[in-house]
């Protein structure tokens, strides 16, 4: 019984973590299935979060009616401009981080984009120097929202 704390808020055992929140720290499309319930979905044009109704009656009356204009749900583009500093804030949460070429796959950025900001977090103790990998430093996990701040 080996628990460990694989995320910032989430222990398991070794080879036993939620692999639901592992996607979605990893910023992985997810569905929304019920009243109130969140999805994220990436496409060719962005990268979608979305918001089932949160009234149960209107989820109801609503289901079954597939129609792009249901009231179901609301679509919110992630700008553009947000999207590493969103990324960083899930993935930087696993305390492993995640490697680096998810943030080419996930948000279409690449690493060159990041690497003044990555050097200046590296400098200054915040983040590991890995080419392979984006992860804080046990330093950076412990200031972990001026870590992702750093990315916005």
């Amino acid at each position: 019984s080996n628990i460990y704390q694989y995320e910032v808020s989430a222990w398991s055992r070794e080879g036993e973590e939620s692999r639901h929140n592992v996607n979605y720290w990893q910023f992985g499309d997810y569905l929304a299935i019920g009243a109130g319930a969140h999805g994220k979905v990436s496409t060719g044009e962005g990268v979608y979060r979305f918001q089932r109704t949160r009234h149960p009656a209107h989820y109801l009356e609503e289901f079954g009616r597939a129609t792009t204009t249901s009231r179901i749900n609301s679509l919110t583009a992630i700008p553009n401009e947000d999207l590493v500093g969103e990324f960083m804030m899930n993935a930087l949460r696993l305390r492993n981080g995640v490697a680096l070429k998810l943030l080419s796959e996930r948000t279409g950025k690449t690493p060159a984009s990041i690497s003044s900001t990555l050097e200046s977090l590296e400098a200054r103790g915040l983040m590991v120097n890995d080419k392979e990998r984006l992860a804080t430093t046990a330093r950076g996990y412990r200031y972990l929202d001026s870590v992702v701040e750093s990315f916005f």
